[in-house]
């Protein structure tokens, strides 16, 4: 299964981002690791299923940038949880770096273009609980290269929603 099409069957709302690391070595090389506290929405809800009273399990989400070509950070809102997300897109202004690609290749035929030249390309732009009156916090993170792992260590327990049934 493409690194995508994993991604598009994840519902990251009130996932938190535990940690974002850039790195930089051998010239213009650069990656990235986000460290996701994954709500898993999808195994918890089977887990309701059978037992109710069970508390809710958390998932660690490492997801890694082999080689990082962009990322951009907003967080309007400069008091409130900047690292709680809402939803993800990928796909997002993929477009622009394809056309940016296809001139360069135009000019420099030869010409050795990191992005698209190494493995499924991934744009994700995750949303952010952290607005101001005119726009949403975000992290929009551009790469190839990627994998998804997942950590079983140092997990979080408990519920942020309460269902209504037991309320």
């Amino acid at each position: 299964m493409s690194i995508t099409k994993e991604l598009e069957n994840l519902y990251f709302h009130d996932s938190s981002l535990r940690g974002i690391n850039v790195s930089f070595s051998d010239g213009n090389a650069r990656s990235c690791v986000l460290d996701i506290d994954y709500y898993n929405w999808e195994g918890n809800q089977k887990i309701r299923e059978s037992a109710p009273n069970d508390p809710w399990k958390w998932r660690r989400l490492i997801l890694k940038f082999g080689y990082l070509a962009h990322i951009e950070f907003s967080a309007p809102d400069l008091v409130n949880r900047a690292q709680d997300l809402d939803e993800a897109e990928l796909g997002y202004a993929l477009s622009a770096f394809e056309d940016e690609y296809k001139k360069f290749k135009v000019e420099f035929p030869r010409g050795k273009y990191p992005l698209f030249e190494s493995g499924e390309v991934i744009s994700i732009r995750f949303t952010t609980q952290n607005y101001s009156s005119s726009e949403s916090g975000y992290l929009w993170v551009v790469g190839n290269d990627v994998s998804i792992g997942w950590e079983d260590a140092d997990t979080l327990v408990g519920q942020i929603h309460i269902p209504i049934q037991n309320a």
